[in-house]
């Protein structure tokens, strides 16, 4: 009995092809034949590069990244309208604690609609804090989330840490 569950398939291939034998149970051959790989000299090898890995070596490449700025966002770029809300451009643009003026690192915003709602997540990456809210329509969105930044009453939960997968 083999330790692979498709020998029959390696078995088939084989009898066809014009390659030295080798054991039923070689690991190059079988992964050749089920295209997980290219081992010259075993059953299944394939001249050439695979086309269909090509692009995943692209996507793979590490990517330049670009530095922060380090200063704070000046509010003349922003949108005028969102300039009127001390307190979510605090949340959004403030990068050192007023208190200390050491380092801080700025919240995020994340919105997106759902039928007639809006749905909002408010990330306190500085805390590791998250909030939901949902936005009735009607109801200004900008006005909305500086209440919900500053408000007691905000739900904010813990943020789930996500490492890096091995």
């Amino acid at each position: 009995m083999s330790r692979y569950p498709d020998l029959d398939i390696l078995r088939r291939l084989w009898s066809t092809r014009a390659m030295p034998r080798h054991p039923n149970d070689c690991p190059y051959c079988y992964a050749n034949v089920r295209g997980r790989s290219n081992f010259k000299g075993h059953r299944g090898y394939r001249k050439g590069p695979t086309p269909w890995r090509e692009g995943v070596y692209e996507m793979l490449k590490r990517q330049q990244r670009a530095e922060a700025a380090p200063g704070p966002v000046d509010l003349g770029q922003v949108h005028k309208d969102l300039a009127k809300y001390p307190d979510l451009c605090d949340f959004l643009f403030l990068s050192r604690w007023p208190e200390d003026g050491t380092p801080r690192e700025t919240g995020t915003v994340l919105l997106f609609g759902d039928g007639p709602f809006l749905k909002c997540m408010l990330n306190d990456r500085s805390q590791a804090l998250v909030a939901f809210l949902t936005i009735e329509p009607g109801k200004p969105l900008w006005k909305t989330l500086d209440e919900a930044v500053c408000s007691p009453g905000t739900d904010w939960r813990p943020a789930k840490k996500f490492e890096k997968r091995k």
